[in-house]
């Protein structure tokens, strides 16, 4: 596992590009070996300290592990990036198939919002790594999830290249059946990667209260629990 600081993170901040209003957008374009790996607009305005404190993020990533042993191979190539700059695309972090970005805020957020952030975005890296949407996986997580028929696609491979597709019927499987507006999917509390994210946190997460939980699906069961500790 290697961690970025914001201030080796710094050196990724780019040129600007054109932007709605007076707000100032740069590229945040991570390098190793001088090959870009990933990009997102970030915000060009000042911003609190960044909030995400390093020995917190390990000590949420040790634990997780020791509850979720199927996350140690995934760590030996795994990337965290902490961006000194808000995100102009998302909110607090993203994630994609090997690496975390955080990134900073405008204003302050508690610290229990690192334990939140990492362990939802340690449930995606699960997903890619583990679940894949192009094999049976995912399709059997969600008939866990009790789901109905519906219409669901995001990416496809297509002539051996990834990208964003219309929305296909009966391709994949959601909880509240065929909705008839496909930009819904595009919500964040409608995209099924979202949810395995959020049950991975509600499982393996690292607090111990009272979990928040914001979507609008039933909590998991431990069927799911089961079903992720056999990826």
């Amino acid at each position: 596992m290697r961690i970025y600081t914001p201030e080796e993170c710094n050196k990724w901040l780019e040129y600007e590009v054109p932007y709605y209003g007076l707000i100032k957008i740069l590229m945040f374009k991570p390098k190793e070996d001088n090959t870009s790996f990933l990009s997102w607009h970030v915000a060009d305005i000042a911003s609190k300290c960044f909030q995400h404190d390093k020995d917190r993020v390990i000590q949420n990533i040790n634990s997780i592990e020791a509850n979720y042993p199927n996350l140690k191979p995934i760590l030996e190539n795994f990337k965290i990036l902490m961006c000194p700059k808000p995100s102009a695309d998302t909110a607090n972090a993203c994630a994609n198939d090997n690496c975390v970005c955080y990134f900073a805020r405008s204003t302050q957020i508690p610290w229990c919002m690192t334990d939140y952030i990492t362990a939802h975005e340690l449930g995606h890296i699960v997903q890619y790594k583990l679940c894949d949407k192009r094999k049976g996986s995912f399709r059997r997580y969600l008939e866990l999830r009790n789901a109905e028929k519906g219409i669901c696609e995001f990416d496809k491979w297509d002539d051996g290249l990834e990208k964003w597709i219309d929305v296909k019927e009966e391709d994949f499987l959601y909880i509240h059946g065929t909705h008839d507006q496909k930009e819904k999917y595009m919500v964040w509390d409608m995209n099924p990667t979202e949810w395995f994210a959020e049950d991975f946190r509600w499982f393996f997460g690292v607090d111990k209260g009272e979990k928040y939980w914001g979507l609008p699906i039933p909590k998991p069961d431990e069927k799911i629990k089961e079903f992720m500790l056999s990826l």
